[in-house]
């Protein structure tokens, strides 16, 4: 018996510390409990909820990480003949577990809200480490066609296990800091990159994603008054700046804070002019610094893109085009709705060199900002007190058009208040642009690079001290040759070789600037063939995550799950609860 205790406690410490119970990466997986009372297992059916809801086609994912609750996720297609289409709607549902006591639903989320949905999605539903949001990622098939595949992100709040001070003040409604959500929309392109939950969320309310042609960093931050929401805008950028950081500006030279503006663009398709709305008049073009007024479609199509979106786009350089940002909509729901630091990665043969380069690329980054303002009402009938259940209101904002946002300026004092909103801020890294700043850093290839044929980037790790990303990218490029043929006398320039390299570097999200880390080594590729075909990157990149993997504590760990089984066709055949005795049978 007291082996038995001293074994529980010694796998209790082990899953504190290192974040799993296997003591090495290649041991075989242990049990925090091998044996299980039969007063501790349930069959699903008799805790189901008394209405019985459950049972109409939800699917079960888990446990929540502190074990308070029962994660489900339902679909609903609508075949109406009116539609082009059958339109796909995923919500999702949190259930108050509760020991030998019946399920009951305490919220529930529209997921990928006013999103055209016609065909299955594969989820991920992650949990950020300090559980106040939940990460629902969806990707839809792959589109031959248009060789791109349209991805869904739904940002929400997670669900308090009490009632927080503010949601007592409103009547034991839930707050603004407790009830709202964001949808995202993005096209990823080849190879399609999947979303990473362990690496992507290890910055505290920020989440990455890896398009396949930009790196965006997003984060919802829930504000009370403009005073919060000046600090938030401070603390995405440039707030985090050490004295020898790489952008070169010490402590008492931060940047100013952007005055976000309300912009919107004409819905008119013949009008190709942009519309600035400043304090209620009409004026000339001005977006992004508002240096310089667009004149044609075809010009600033980048830049009406990024306006149609909501957003306000903070572009250090006017002339240089940029990679739409994602397309966000916060809704207020009146639902309830590891950091370690990359070591260098030197034990593999294929890195040349490690000189470090600092590069000077702040110009690279695009800064976006957005503040939603959020209703203090809600409608009663939204509510649903019986059981204690949050339904989801059919309110969502959307850019400039359903909303009436009143927005921040530097105008106004830090003791004005427009009320509770959310702010949304993006940083967006246009990868192409980044690599030409890489090669152009490398002497040896800066004189021999000639065009660039294909490109694929992975995210390795992220720190969250630093707010540095570290990131992968192979390069398929035409180079010269290194030496030059002679004919008759007179150089001749020979063809140009398809080589193969890459670099890893980090992108620091806080001030936009980049340093080389590694430059790989530089190879002959074979003629006719993209980078995706010829060797897996994703593989790569994730032995170099193995060989430098920091294990952290159970508490610093992502809580992911998927919906792989429903198109494997197979069902999970228990659920065991994250630290107590309980299997649920299903």
């Amino acid at each position: 018996m007291k082996t038995a205790a001293k074994n529980q406690v010694q796998k209790l410490a082990l899953r504190q510390v290192c974040g799993s119970l296997q003591p090495f990466s290649r041991s075989n997986p242990v049990r925090l409990f091998t044996k299980y009372s039969q007063k501790c297992c349930f069959k699903l059916s008799d805790i189901l909820d008394k209405k019985g809801e459950i049972r109409d086609g939800h699917v079960i994912l888990g446990f929540t990480k502190d074990g308070t609750h029962l994660i489900s996720y339902s679909l609903v297609i609508d075949t109406r003949l009116e539609l082009p289409q059958p339109v796909y709607t995923y919500t999702l549902h949190w259930w108050r577990f509760q020991y030998s006591k019946p399920l009951f639903k305490v919220q529930s989320a529209t997921l990928f809200y006013d999103q055209p949905i016609s065909h299955a999605l594969h989820l991920i539903v992650s949990q950020s480490p300090d559980e106040k949001q939940v990460i629902v990622w969806g990707r839809g098939p792959t589109s031959k066609e248009e060789q791109t595949c349209r991805c869904y992100v739904t940002v929400c709040a997670a669900p308090p296990n009490k009632p927080c001070d503010k949601c007592k003040a409103y009547s034991n409604k839930p707050c603004h800091e407790h009830s709202y959500s964001a949808h995202i929309m993005y096209d990823s392109l080849p190879p399609y990159p999947v979303f990473l939950p362990s690496i992507c969320l290890q910055i505290p309310g920020t989440v990455f994603f890896n398009s396949g042609d930009s790196l965006i960093a997003f984060k919802c931050v829930p504000c009370v008054n403009d005073f919060e929401v000046e600090n938030a805008i401070h603390e995405f950028k440039n707030s985090h700046q050490l004295p020898g950081d790489l952008s070169g500006h010490g402590p008492s030279e931060v940047e100013e804070i952007p005055t976000i503006q309300k912009q919107m663009v004409s819905d008119d398709n013949n009008d190709t002019d942009c519309i600035n709305l400043r304090e209620g008049n009409k004026e000339d073009v001005d977006y992004g610094n508002g240096d310089e007024p667009c004149k044609t479609k075809k010009d600033s199509i980048c830049e009406l893109e990024s306006l149609t979106t909501g957003l306000i786009i903070e572009q250090h350089d006017k002339n240089r085009n940029r990679t739409p940002p994602l397309v966000p909509s916060v809704s207020p729901r009146s639902s309830l709705m590891p950091s370690p630091n990359t070591s260098p990665m030197s034990s593999f043969g294929t890195i040349l060199s490690t000189t470090e380069s600092r590069l000077s690329c702040d110009s690279l980054t695009t800064y976006s900002y957005r503040k939603f303002t959020t209703p203090c009402d809600v409608q009663d009938n939204s509510f649903d007190t019986s059981d204690e259940t949050v339904e989801v209101p059919a309110l969502v904002m959307h850019g400039t058009q359903e909303l009436e946002s009143v927005i921040y300026s530097e105008h106004k004092g830090p003791n004005s208040s427009s009320g509770p909103s959310i702010l949304v801020c993006q940083a967006l890294l246009d990868m192409e642009q980044c690599i030409s700043e890489l090669i152009a850093s490398n002497e040896d290839l800066y004189h021999r690079y000639k065009s660039l044929r294909d490109y694929d980037c992975q995210f390795l790790g992220v720190c969250e001290d630093t707010g540095d990303v570290i990131v992968m990218v192979k390069i398929l490029m035409f180079a010269k040759p290194t030496r030059s043929s002679l004919s008759d006398g007179l150089q001749v320039s020979p063809s140009p070789l398809l080589q193969q390299t890459g670099f890893v570097f980090s992108w620091n999200v806080w001030n936009g600037t980049l340093q080389t880390l590694y430059c790989l080594e530089t190879q002959d590729h074979p003629q006719g063939k993209s980078l995706s075909r010829s060797e897996s990157t994703v593989e790569y990149a994730r032995s170099l995550r193995q060989g430098t993997t920091v294990p952290v504590g159970f508490s610093s760990q992502v809580r992911v799950f998927s919906n792989y089984t429903v198109f494997t066709e197979k069902s999970l055949k228990y659920l065991l609860h994250p630290f107590l005795p309980i299997i649920i049978i299903l």
